[in-house]
């Protein structure tokens, strides 16, 4: 019995840190997408990012939900003040991350 808090904590712990990365990536593609920036430039990026910062069993998850989180940001429209911009993009990324902790985030992958 006493492994089953340790699993859930390792568990915890783990889905934690991908879905800082999740925000983290999340932030980025929004940024990228309220300064004009093209998406297979954004799907090139993320995926790298992806790559270089996953557990190795975990990278392909992570690389699926990097073109799902660019898509979505994509699908937002385009912000004119840099007030918005920034508004839009740190909700965005709280966005992604609240779906990410919830768990909603892997069953949406591409």
């Amino acid at each position: 019995m006493i492994l089953f808090p340790a699993l859930a904590t390792a568990q915890s712990d783990i889905l934690e840190k991908n879905c800082r990365f999740v925000y983290d990536m999340s932030k980025g593609a929004m940024a990228a997408r309220q300064t004009k920036d093209d998406m297979p430039h954004q799907m090139e990026v993320i995926a790298k990012l992806a790559a270089e910062s996953a557990v190795p069993d975990e990278k392909e998850t992570l690389r699926s939900i990097a073109r799902t989180v660019v898509v979505r940001a994509y699908d937002k429209p385009m912000e004119n003040s840099l007030e918005a911009k920034q508004r839009t993009t740190a909700a965005f990324a709280n966005s992604e991350y609240g779906r990410c902790m919830q768990g909603r985030i892997f069953s949406e992958r591409r």
